[in-house]
């Protein structure tokens, strides 16, 4: 039969070895969030060492969903197909949007925005940011 000192010191080790085994479950290469499902707000574009800043005031956004991207452009609504593979992001589709016209420094973020997510390359998501790389640079968006 174990004594209490002997027990205590057992509880102890296997509530050590389950903290350290959960942290690095948690912490060490966690998966790929989920890009989907989920209305993403652009906040930036452009070089990553120097991006442009998305108009106040004005929405951009991309909603992954069933391997379609739809959303705002800035000024127009848009459309588009998509194929993920691990973290590698691809448009299958020409983009579609509606025929609006806006103010033109909103039609130059539209454009900016639209031109890079047609060339992208692959997405990373860390917390409420996803960061999609394109040829030239990155869109960055929150939740």
């Amino acid at each position: 039969m174990m004594n209490r000192s002997r027990l205590g010191l057992l509880v102890i080790t296997i509530a050590a070895i389950l903290i350290i085994g959960v942290a690095a479950w948690m912490f060490i290469s966690p998966p790929q969030a989920c890009i989907t499902d989920t209305e993403w707000t652009l906040v930036s574009y452009g070089i990553k060492s120097n991006p442009q800043k998305a108009l106040p005031n004005v929405k951009a956004t991309a909603t992954f969903s069933e391997g379609k991207i739809t959303g705002i452009a800035s000024c127009n609504n848009y459309f588009t197909s998509y194929e993920v593979d691990g973290s590698s992001l691809r448009i299958t589709s020409p983009i579609g949007t509606t025929l609006m016209m806006c103010e033109e420094d909103v039609m130059q973020q539209e454009r900016a925005f639209l031109g890079a997510l047609e060339t992208s390359k692959s997405y990373k998501i860390s917390r409420n940011t996803l960061e999609i790389e394109f040829n030239g640079g990155t869109l960055t968006f929150t939740k």
